[in-house]
C-alpha cells in the first residue's frame, strides 16, 4: 500500500511538473546562453585580429580590419541565430502536426506510447492505467500533456515565435559587438565589454598614427583585453553555478584561448610580412 502512494504521489509530481512547464518558455533560457557565446567570441576574435594587425605598424590599419571583423561576424553571428530558430520552429510544426495526425489515426497506439513514457519514469502499466484514463477524460490536457512530452523526449524540439527569434538574432549580434548581457530578472541588467574593447586603446591613438602609438595602443589592448576574459571567464562559469575554484580556471581557460589566438594572428601577420616586405 505505502509502495502504491509513493508511486501515485510520483505521477501526481510528474503530471504537475509537465502541465505547468507546458505553460512556461524556456526561451529565455537558450537567450542567456546563445549571448555568452557570441561575448566571448566578441572578445577574443577582435583582439586577435587587432593584436596580429599591429605587426603592419599602422593604427588605421589595426582599427579598419578590426571594424570590418566586428560588423561582419555580428551580422553573420545574428542572422545564423535567427535562422536556427526559424528553422526549429518549423521542425517543431512538423513533428507536432505528425504527432497529433497520429493521434487521431492510431488512439491505442498513442495510449502505448503514454505507457512507454510513463516506464522511463519508472511507473509501471497497471499504474499508469488510471492516469491515462483520467488524461483521457479532458481531451484539451490530453493534448497538452501528450505533446509537451513526446516533441520534449522524442523529438526535443521547442516552439519559436518568429519575433523571439528576431529578438535572439539581434541579442546575439549585440553581443557579440557590444557586449551587453541582460539577466532574466526584471529590472536588472549587467553588462560586460565585448568586441569594441580591445580596438578602443587603438582608437584613442588613431589621430597621429606612428609605429609608437600603434604599440601604445597593442599594450593597453592586452591588458584591458586581459582583465576582460579573465573577469567574463570567471563571471559566465559563476552564473553557470560552479564553484570559485572551478570558475578560476573557467577564467584561466578563457585567457589562454585569447592568448593563443592572438599570438597565433600575430605570428601570421609578421610572417606575411617578412616574405612580402612591401606589404
Amino acid at each position: 500500500m505505502n509502495r502504491l502512494r509513493s508511486v501515485g504521489a510520483r505521477l501526481g509530481d510528474l503530471c504537475e511538473t509537465v502541465l505547468s512547464a507546458s505553460l512556461a518558455s524556456s526561451n529565455d533560457i537558450a537567450t542567456q546562453l546563445c549571448q555568452t557565446d557570441a561575448l566571448t567570441d566578441g572578445i577574443t576574435v577582435p583582439f586577435a585580429v587587432s593584436a596580429g594587425m599591429t605587426a603592419t605598424q599602422k593604427s588605421s590599419y589595426v582599427v579598419s580590419a578590426g571594424l570590418a571583423e566586428l560588423f561582419a561576424a555580428a551580422i553573420s553571428m545574428g542572422l545564423g541565430a535567427y535562422l536556427a530558430a526559424i528553422t526549429e520552429n518549423k521542425h517543431h510544426e512538423i513533428a507536432e502536426v505528425k504527432e497529433k495526425l497520429e493521434a487521431a489515426s492510431r488512439p491505442h497506439g498513442f495510449d502505448e506510447r503514454l505507457y512507454h513514457l510513463f516506464n522511463r519514469y519508472g511507473v509501471q502499466r497497471e499504474t499508469a492505467e488510471n492516469v491515462v484514463r483520467e488524461l483521457q477524460i479532458d481531451e484539451k490536457r490530453s493534448l497538452q500533456f501528450c505533446e509537451t512530452q513526446l516533441m520534449d523526449v522524442e523529438h526535443k524540439t521547442e516552439r519559436t515565435s518568429k519575433s523571439l527569434a528576431c529578438a535572439e538574432g539581434l541579442i546575439m549580434a549585440n553581443s557579440y559587438f557590444l557586449g551587453l548581457v541582460f539577466e532574466a530578472k526584471i529590472g536588472s541588467d549587467n553588462r560586460f565589454t565585448g568586441g569594441l574593447t580591445p580596438l578602443c586603446p587603438y582608437i584613442v591613438f588613431l589621430k597621429d598614427d606612428t609605429v609608437d602609438d600603434v604599440y601604445k595602443g597593442l599594450y593597453i589592448s592586452v591588458a584591458v583585453t586581459t582583465l576582460a576574459l579573465l573577469v567574463f571567464g570567471y563571471a559566465k562559469a559563476k552564473m553557470s553555478g560552479c564553484r570559485k575554484i572551478d570558475s578560476a580556471w573557467s577564467a584561466i581557460q578563457t585567457l589562454i584561448v585569447g592568448v593563443v589566438a592572438g599570438g597565433a594572428s600575430y605570428g601570421v601577420v609578421r610572417a606575411v610580412r617578412a616574405i612580402s616586405p612591401v606589404y
